[in-house]
């Protein structure tokens, strides 16, 4: 998938992922602790795949309904 901004190669370094994203290298570490983000270490040195900045880009598309969409009942009516 083409996207501007993002260098077409497999490995991407935590600082190129924090600037297509505008966010802190601690954010990208943070988001490679807790799996939102799919990353390898390479002598040593932590790698992001690009493939996994593309899936993250296509699951936050801000038109999707988030997986966690609670429905709310209304105050005052109540059920039996």
């Amino acid at each position: 998938m083409k996207i501007p901004d993002l260098p077409e190669k497999t490995y991407l370094t935590p600082g190129e992922v924090a600037r297509f994203f505008t966010v802190s290298k601690s954010t990208v570490y943070h988001w490679c602790e807790v799996g939102e983000l799919d990353c390898i270490k390479i002598a040593g040195v932590l790698r992001v795949y690009r493939a996994s900045v593309v899936k993250k880009i296509v699951e936050s598309n801000p038109f999707t309904p988030p997986k966690s969409a609670r429905k709310t009942i209304s105050q005052g009516i109540t059920r039996k």
